[in-house]
């Protein structure tokens, strides 16, 4: 072997620990660790049933991008929400206004992808919904659009009409019909699917509402109606709407 040949293999050994490296960060996966708030806040508004879950949630070995998070919670007697993300929020500061007054500065944005990086801890709220209710309610807002449209061509009273027409009875119903929360233990799954790897990382959680919690919820049924009525009228000036939330303890993080 010449001068040449190991000069070839003395090349050719120098790139070896590049593209080890490189090879070594197309094959290493990321994972992600999720530690959540002490509580979620439970609500069931005119958006139907809401669960935010407060958290921080860092990468290791490298960076991912989360593409969806959805989370599946089920009552101790078996029924099920299948919900899925649709906002981000996150504080950036606090100041204080008016004496014993503060205020929180922050942003929320559509839930379509977050990148978590190695570097930094990302402390989101992740706000879900149930979408299946919502496209349902879509459907039905439709119903009564179709139904105001041909009123308000001959009648003054549209809206007064509308009101006491079975289309808004219809549509009302399904807030009723729909609300999900019960008393007892409720287990959630939050499933979280990073870009470019098919297993989703998961975590469990539990808690339970109480039926003071469960009645506190169900007396914004009277209030989602009331916002529905004014989205009919279209009053000079919208009520100030005030919905109730429950903060239930996590029982179980893991």
């Amino acid at each position: 072997m010449g001068p040449i040949d190991w000069a070839a293999i003395i090349g050719a050994a120098s790139w070896v620990p590049q593209v080890t490296g490189w090879v070594s960060r197309k094959l290493t996966r990321p994972a992600l660790r999720v530690i959540p708030s002490s509580f979620p806040e439970i609500g069931y508004t005119g958006f139907g049933p809401i669960f935010n879950l407060s958290c921080a949630i860092s990468a290791e070995k490298k960076d991912a991008i989360i593409e969806r998070v959805t989370a599946i919670l089920e009552h101790e007697r078996g029924q099920k929400m299948d919900l899925t993300w649709v906002q981000l929020s996150e504080t950036f500061s606090e100041f204080r206004g008016s004496p014993g007054q503060s205020e929180l500065v922050g942003k929320s944005q559509a839930a379509i992808a977050l990148k978590i990086s190695t570097l930094l801890l990302a402390e989101k709220v992740i706000g879900f919904n149930d979408l299946a209710f919502q496209a349902a309610v879509r459907a039905q807002e439709a119903v009564v659009t179709d139904r105001l449209d041909f009123l308000r061509k001959g009648r003054a009273d549209a809206a007064q009409e509308m009101l006491r027409s079975k289309e808004f009875a219809d549509l009302v119903a399904l807030w009723e019909r729909h609300f999900p929360w019960q008393e007892g233990r409720y287990k959630a799954e939050v499933e979280l699917r990073i870009a470019g790897i098919a297993k989703a990382a998961r975590h469990r959680l539990e808690f339970a509402l109480s039926p003071s919690d469960v009645e506190r919820l169900r007396q914004n049924l009277a209030e989602i109606r009331h916002f529905r009525e004014e989205l009919i009228t279209s009053p000079a000036k919208f009520s100030d709407y005030k919905w109730n939330w429950v903060y239930p303890p996590f029982q179980v993080r893991m």
